[in-house]
């Protein structure tokens, strides 16, 4: 049986609907998501999605409630799916692979650059080499 609009909302009293069956559709949005906070959100939009199409909300028996809990279900569904979404996007994201510093390498590289000068100029400071010489026995 639906009634007509002017029987939900007298006197364009929408927070006295809110008061009514905000509880209901949170324990709804709750049992469809598993998710306390996800479920504030769903019940949030559903009762501005409600708000904003209050002329064509249908009563069941001069009660908005199930109409609300369809669209919360509807609200559940759409969330759900911006989450699927967003994780397969996530995942074929290239993984992000750690590049090694290159000041580390080039500091590396300048320092074996400056040893292998010190080595060189203490070898070109050693006496030319002479004749062999035997060793005097121990």
């Amino acid at each position: 049986m639906t009634i007509q609009r002017a029987d939900l909302w007298p006197a364009g009293d929408f927070g006295r609907v809110f008061d009514l069956y905000s509880r209901a559709v949170y324990n709804h949005a709750f049992r469809l998501t598993g998710s306390w906070s996800t479920a504030e959100d769903i019940t949030q939009a559903t009762f501005l999605t409600a708000w904003r199409r209050r002329d064509e909300v249908r009563l069941v028996d001069g009660s908005p409630l199930p109409w609300l809990l369809v669209t919360a279900g509807h609200q559940a569904r759409s969330e759900q799916r911006t989450l699927t979404r967003w994780r397969n996007r996530l995942f074929r994201a290239p993984t992000e692979t750690t590049v090694a510093d290159p000041a580390d390498d080039v500091a590396g590289r300048l320092d074996d650059e400056r040893r292998m000068r010190e080595v060189l100029a203490a070898v070109r400071r050693l006496p030319p080499a002479g004749p062999p010489t035997s060793a005097p026995p121990c």
